[in-house]
């Protein structure tokens, strides 16, 4: 019914839709570490806002929406079977459980797939602001930058830990 041109660019119109991310799936939180302790804290029932995690109030969002990203909150700030072993584990296990939640996200899902790799352990980490510019629609070019300095740094932290490193 289609000629092979309009074939062609319908099959690459739904493979841009198809890969379009929400800006809500790339976390703007550069220390794991502090994902780990809202995680822990929201296991321990602790109230969390600005003074109790020692951080402003736009970053608690930040970090919320971390843990949302990896999988250790739902949407409605509940914790997860995910988020409930990440706050049992010891640094290094949460580590590697973490490369394969990560991995395993829309975002590192995404990069992952636009770098056209196999595991993050592949993906160049100076590649993310290219990512998050081509992928990622309506971030304003600071946004994109401090988007793009969290997945580089999630990068380094998890490639230590890296599944395939073992």
């Amino acid at each position: 019914v289609f000629g092979a041109e309009r074939r062609k660019t319908l099959l690459d119109a739904a493979r841009t839709v198809s890969e379009a991310i929400n800006s809500n799936e790339i976390p703007q939180a550069n220390r794991l570490e502090r994902v780990f302790r809202l995680v822990e804290m929201h296991a321990s029932g602790e109230e969390i806002n600005a003074d109790t995690f020692g951080e402003g109030p736009r970053d608690v969002v930040y970090y919320r929406r971390a843990a949302k990203i990896l999988g250790f909150l739902d949407e409605s700030d509940r914790l997860t079977l995910a988020g409930r072993q990440i706050a049992r584990l010891t640094n290094e296990h949460r580590m590697r459980a973490t490369v394969v939640y990560f991995e395993s996200s829309v975002c590192g899902d995404g990069w992952i797939r636009w770098a056209k790799k196999q595991t993050l352990l592949e993906v160049e980490p100076e590649s993310a602001q290219q990512f998050i510019e081509q992928c990622v629609s309506g971030l304003s070019a600071t946004t994109v930058d401090r988007r793009a300095q969290t997945l580089m740094a999630w990068h380094a932290d998890l490639i230590p830990y890296h599944y395939s490193k073992r």
